[in-house]
């Protein structure tokens, strides 16, 4: 079983959940690999991997969500996840935090069958809602607190597609590469009106060797206006 694996690997990264949680993760894991079968949901079959790449880094990611509920003081924070895909990290967000509430874009019918599926049946349907658009033709969103996305691989044609759903309250979570991240530009930011708020690399304290080599080449950048 997943659980296994799952418990051991936040054992050492030093993160603690209850059964339940650590139970919904398995189920989720479980239910990606098993959907994996017919969809192409993820690039790989092993069960390692796909907690490190699932789980893990939604985990460690979700310190993000930590800090902006700490700084802003909200009693619930709004977030839109674009091109949910898979399911990471909105769900794993979703299983671990209970005041946050997400809307999911996804563009595939496919994906989205796979994720209105998986919300049912995790019982996360008070906290998750699936649109299927492309976030191209999203309407504005009120009290949005976070816009995330993990697949893109343009950092500024994100920005700028969803520059107009951000209000001054609204910050940008990315899950990206160190590659990509290079390619973004202060100058492109400037222009924008957009600040960068942290910088979070695989040089993070908490993680152990093992999975350091996972993270490494990642990147997470917070980003919210600058009015």
């Amino acid at each position: 079983m997943a659980s296994f694996y799952i418990q051991e690997r936040l054992n050492r990264l030093r993160v603690s959940i209850d059964s339940n949680k650590l139970e919904l993760l398995n189920n989720y894991v479980t239910e990606v690999r098993k959907w994996s079968q017919v969809h192409n949901l993820t690039g790989t079959k092993s069960l390692e991997k796909l907690v490190d790449r699932l789980v893990l880094d939604s985990v460690l990611v979700g310190d993000h969500i930590d800090f902006l509920n700490n700084f802003s003081i909200l009693d619930k924070i709004s977030i839109l996840d674009v091109g949910s895909g898979n399911g990471s990290p909105a769900v794993v967000w979703a299983i671990i935090k209970k005041n946050i509430h997400l809307r999911l874009i996804e563009k595939s019918r496919k994906k989205v069958a796979f994720l209105n599926h998986l919300i049912r049946n995790l019982g996360l349907n008070d906290q998750v809602e699936v649109l299927n658009h492309r976030i191209e033709d999203s309407s504005s969103y009120e009290n949005l607190n976070l816009i995330t996305c993990r697949a893109f691989m343009d950092i500024e044609a994100f920005l700028e597609i969803t520059y107009s759903l951000a209000s001054k309250d609204t910050h940008w979570l990315l899950m990206t590469t160190t590659k990509n991240s290079h390619e973004l530009s202060n100058q492109f930011l400037e222009k924008r009106g957009i600040i960068r708020v942290s910088d979070m690399s695989g040089a993070l304290a908490k993680l152990d060797n093992s999975y350091e080599k996972n993270f490494v080449n990642k990147k997470i950048l917070l980003f919210k206006k600058a009015v």
